[in-house]
């Protein structure tokens, strides 16, 4: 799940095994890993053209 107010991706992962395998990202700087499809997303790109104005720096999900 990709956020619309902060710098936020949200990725669950199926495991053989059934179960979920949950990580998340909070930052430019992070990236998610997408094993189905063999690459690495960076949240810089995700967000690239993306004006999030006003409370960054306060907004929950930014651990701040």
């Amino acid at each position: 799940m990709v956020a619309q107010d902060a710098h936020h991706i949200e990725h669950f992962v199926r495991q053989p095994n059934e179960q979920w395998l949950f990580s998340e990202a909070n930052s430019l700087a992070e990236t998610i890993n997408l094993p189905s499809v063999g690459c690495d997303l960076p949240l810089a790109d995700v967000y690239a053209k993306i004006d999030i104005a006003g409370g960054l720096d306060d907004h929950p999900l930014n651990g701040r």
